[in-house]
């Protein structure tokens, strides 16, 4: 039975008194070598130790926002604030101005009292806050020194703490919202995480997902302590810098349990290469949940196909669905081996009762169930319009009850989140979805629907259709969005079609299709580059954002269907600059060569202004236009920039040390000498 007063530490002692020795986290480099990892006896006794240092427990009944790169550091903070009652809030690891800003809007919503922080980042962070004068009274403090010779004496503190930790949202820089998520409210989600997906005492899950994030943090990282497996981590910049190393990982390491977003999905098929493909066996994963964000049937059928002669059964897809503000995970329940796949008619989309239509017709679309709610959760589909409760195969506002919902935000108004049906409170998710044969089904964001000329459209089948419709189109690469009741459509092109002059013929090929398929021609379509899209650390496509950038024009215009420009940038041009780099190896080369690589591209017009000083980030380059100029830089000099020493501090000044540390180690013969970098 459930005890949902539990602490999520007192499965961490449980396991650590049952198997000691055996290992709860491993942490991989780039290569997928084991760079650290740590054995729940270990993870325990150093839990203990934080949790008696004065300068750490003296915040007890407090917030406290946690700021770490490594994973173990990570959790033996918000297990040790677990353990006193101190309020952790996981936030990005990821430095520079634009960053600490987000930090500082959290440190002010929350008034927390405390950063926690490895050593390495405490310099940062305490010069970071002199420019806050509101924020003068928060402390740093460095948590990862821990005594080796530590015996292992973990005992539960009891507090009157209820709050487990606060999750703030991937919102509004300049008003983030908190998730309030209790203690109930996590056991009881962990409860049915393990329903849902079967993951024991023998499972292997990996996760490269951010551990700040919901998914990741309550899906991976607090799963593992709850069911006394043992996690597998790599950084999601590994990922996204080379996605086939997720398979490589699974298969190395015979993992049971991983999964992401659709989109990840999709980036493994377009990236693995042939000689990856034959070394991969994927026969171990029992469990490749997809959540997140929508998840589309071809992404599905494409990865199934694409890897089954490397062992991958099609039945280890777990579709779900869940939100923070329900700790995380509503549905994904299975009864069937593979996931029941509709097929409607794209009008009904614009109506309120759904309409089935046959497979192979033009209007037909199709939509991937999400499983079934898992027991401990109730699940309403509540009418756009007169609150009514809505039957099969109608679609309205999904809408949640159960002890995993949580209780909204800090510091904010929570009454327009929930409604009062037939005496209990149900969570208004702003998703919009329907049921049919006990299956939940997600037709989109309610915030997100399309309303133009009366209709309302959801932008993820405008989107699927449009990355079909050309072998040039990056195919998570497209953002339907209205402005002033207009259509407005972002597409990326494939940089391996930049220069075949065929963006007339994109332009031609998606207004038609979007014409004759919605009966709604786009008032502007803009062709932009790989990477031109706003997206999140972990590669979610931010449409709120991107119509931000388009009203602003920040969208690297490559060609539209208001102006037809040419594009004057070549990425694949000789650049003399390289020549340089590989002939002298200094410091003064580096810099015009990476300054040229930023210019072309990036997009930006003018680099006079950029110093060594400058922050790429502060530039409006984001994390994933980052990893692309790594990815050309390590093709470039034949050297292997590590993605997450470069988030760490992303001036120029740091990007030309690097490089020129790792040229002259390609270089000089270093026999009998140690090299430290």
């Amino acid at each position: 039975m459930m005890n949902l007063d539990d602490n999520i530490v007192r499965y961490l002692l449980s396991f650590s008194i049952k198997f000691p020795e055996k290992t709860a986290f491993t942490t991989l480099d780039s290569s997928l070598q084991e760079k650290d990892k740590i054995s729940y006896s270990e993870l325990a006794s150093r839990v203990e130790q934080l949790s008696t240092r004065n300068n750490f427990k003296k915040h007890s009944q407090k917030c406290a926002v946690l700021f770490y790169n490594s994973v173990n550091d990570f959790v033996i903070a918000f297990l040790a604030c677990q353990n006193l009652g101190i309020i952790p809030i996981p936030v990005p690891f990821s430095k520079g101005g634009k960053q600490f800003k987000r930090i500082s809007n959290i440190l002010l919503d929350s008034s927390a009292t405390v950063i926690f922080c490895s050593i390495a980042s405490e310099k940062y962070l305490k010069s970071s806050l002199l420019d806050y004068p509101d924020l003068t009274s928060v402390e740093v403090v460095s948590t990862n020194e821990f005594s080796d010779s530590a015996v292992l004496k973990l005992n539960l503190n009891t507090t009157d703490q209820k709050i487990s930790f606060i999750q703030y949202t991937s919102g509004s820089t300049n008003s983030p919202k908190g998730v309030i998520v209790s203690k109930g409210n996590l056991i009881h989600n962990q409860g049915l995480l393990k329903e849902a997906f079967k993951c024991d005492e023998e499972s292997r899950i990996f996760s490269w997902l951010p551990f700040h994030h919901d998914m990741g943090l309550v899906g991976n990282i607090l799963h593992t302590i709850y069911t006394g497996c043992t996690c597998i981590v790599m950084s999601s910049f590994h990922f996204v810098q080379k996605p086939q190393s997720w398979l490589e990982a699974i298969s190395k390491f015979n993992i049971t349990h991983s999964g992401g977003p659709n989109f990840s999905y999709d980036m493994c098929v377009d990236k693995t290469s042939g000689e990856v493909f034959k070394r991969l066996d994927l026969s171990s994963w029992k469990v490749a949940y997809n959540g997140s964000e929508q998840v589309r049937s071809e992404t599905l059928s494409r990865f199934s196909n694409h890897f089954k002669e490397a062992g991958f059964k099609e039945d280890a897809f777990y579709p779900c669905y869940g939100l923070a503000e329900c700790t995380l995970l509503v549905s994904g329940a299975k009864e069937r081996e593979k996931s029941l796949v509709v097929h409607i008619d794209k009008k009904s989309l614009s109506a309120d009762q759904i309409v089935f239509a046959p497979q192979d017709v033009e209007d037909s679309y199709s939509i991937v169930s999400n499983g079934k709610i898992i027991n401990g959760s109730t699940v309403k589909i509540i009418g756009l319009s007169g609150q009514r409760e809505c039957h099969d195969l109608q679609q309205g506002e999904i809408c949640i009850a159960g002890r995993s919902v949580t209780d909204g935000y800090w510091n904010k108004s929570t009454d327009h989140l929930f409604y009062e049906i037939n005496n209990e409170k149900f969570l208004r998710s702003g998703d919009i979805g329907f049921f049919y044969q006990d299956q939940l089904f997600i037709c989109g964001r309610y915030k997100e629907v399309l309303i133009i000329r009366g209709r309302n459209l959801y932008p993820y089948d405008i989107e699927e259709a449009i990355s079909l419709n050309h072998e040039a189109i990056n195919r998570n690469g497209v953002v339907a969005f209205s402005v002033n009741d207009n259509l407005i459509v972002i597409v990326e092109i494939k940089r391996t079609y930049l220069h075949k002059n065929i963006f007339n013929e994109v332009l031609v090929g998606v207004n038609s299709l979007v014409t004759s398929s919605f009966n709604i021609a786009p008032y502007d379509i803009v062709l932009t580059i790989e990477s031109g899209i706003p997206r999140t650390t972990s590669g979610k496509l931010q449409r709120v954002k991107c119509q931000s950038d388009y009203n602003f024009q920040k969208i690297r215009i490559l060609a539209s269907k208001l102006h037809v420009l040419p594009d004057g940038l070549s990425l694949d041009e000789f650049s003399a600059y390289k020549e340089q780099v590989l002939l002298l190896k200094d410091s003064d080369s580096i810099k015009k060569y990476l300054l040229d690589l930023i210019h072309r591209k990036v997009g930006i017009s003018s680099i006079n202004h950029i110093s060594e000083n400058t922050e790429l980030t502060g530039i409006g380059i984001d994390s994933i236009k980052l990893m692309e100029i790594i990815n050309h830089i390590n093709t470039d000099l034949d050297i292997h920039l590590d993605a997450p020493m470069i988030f760490e501090d992303n001036t120029i000044h740091a990007i030309t040390g690097l490089i020129e540390g790792l040229l002259w180690l390609r270089n000089e013969p270093i026999a009998g000498k140690e090299v430290i970098l």
